[in-house]
C-alpha cells in the first residue's frame, strides 16, 4: 500500500480484491401466530466452498478500500515503533437471488516495527 510521509506521520490508501475460500450464510424465518399468541423461529446454514460460490453469487471477490494513519516513535536512527490506526470497507458478495446487502466496515489500531530511516 502506497503512504505519503510527513516527518514521524504517515497516510497511506489501498484498494484490492480478498478472493474468499469458504462462505457461511444463515438465513432465518418467523412465523407468528396471533391467535393463540406464540411464535417460532427457525434457521438455516448453507456452506459454500470455492467450487459452488459460483451458483449463488454473481462475483466471488470482494473489493476492498483500506485508509491507514500512523506515528513512527524513532527509537534509532533506522528503527521505530509504529502506533496507527486504520478503517477498511468491504463491499459484500452480491447474491444472484436476492437484493442484499452483505458490505462491512471494519476500525481498528495497529501497532508496529519500523526498520527504515526517517523520511
Amino acid at each position: 500500500m502506497p503512504k505519503f510521509n510527513k516527518g514521524n506521520f504517515s497516510v497511506g490508501l489501498g484498494f484490492g480484491v480478498k478472493l474468499p475460500m469458504y462462505i457461511t450464510t444463515s438465513d432465518e424465518m418467523f412465523t407468528i401466530d396471533f391467535d393463540n399468541r406464540t411464535y417460532s423461529r427457525y434457521t438455516a446454514f448453507n456452506n459454500y466452498n470455492i467450487n459452488n460460490m459460483n451458483s449463488t453469487f454473481q462475483y466471488a471477490v470482494i473489493p476492498y478500500v483500506k485508509i491507514t494513519m500512523d506515528y513512527s516513535v524513532y527509537f534509532t536512527e533506522k528503527i521505530a515503533v509504529n502506533i496507527g490506526a486504520y478503517i477498511n470497507y468491504d463491499y459484500g458478495l452480491k447474491s444472484k437471488y436476492f437484493d442484499i446487502r452483505t458490505d462491512s466496515i471494519d476500525i481498528g489500531l495497529e501497532l508496529g516495527l519500523r526498520f527504515a530511516p526517517k523520511l
